[in-house]
């Protein structure tokens, strides 16, 4: 028990799910080429791909950028805000396009915030070895 009288496990904040994004290009209706979120694939904020055959495929940028620390002898030194002297930059790797061999239902949805148009459109894939088997 905390010295406030709470519990602990009552103090931790509640672990709100991360979204995947799904880009289908198969034409499956209203939703065909519109940024869908899905939490069926892990919640790992990765992207994924449908094919316009069916195929799901994960596109991953790891490795293409580098962390760049801004020393003190460069003229892009910021003395005041240390937090500046930070900076992400392209080191010329390229990401990776790679099939994903997902068996299971596939719920999207767009993101209402963003995409409001699409609002309460709600589409199930189901998949079978990676390629999208529609009904």
């Amino acid at each position: 028990m905390h010295s406030s009288g709470v519990w602990e496990a009552d103090l931790k904040p509640e672990k709100k799910p991360l979204f995947d994004y799904v880009r289908c290009s198969m034409d499956i209706g209203v939703l065909t080429d519109v940024t869908c979120e899905t939490l069926s694939l892990g919640g790992n904020l990765r992207r994924y791909w449908v094919s316009p055959a069916g195929q799901l495929f994960v596109i991953d940028y790891e490795g293409t950028h580098d962390f760049v620390i801004i020393t003190e002898t460069s003229p892009e030194y910021d003395e005041r805000y240390h937090w500046r002297n930070t900076s992400i930059k392209p080191n010329g790797a390229h990401g990776v396009v790679a099939p994903v061999n997902f068996t299971g239902v596939l719920a999207i949805e767009p993101n209402r915030v963003l995409q409001p148009e699409y609002n309460w459109e709600f589409k199930a894939l189901t998949f079978e070895g990676g390629v999208c088997q529609l009904e």
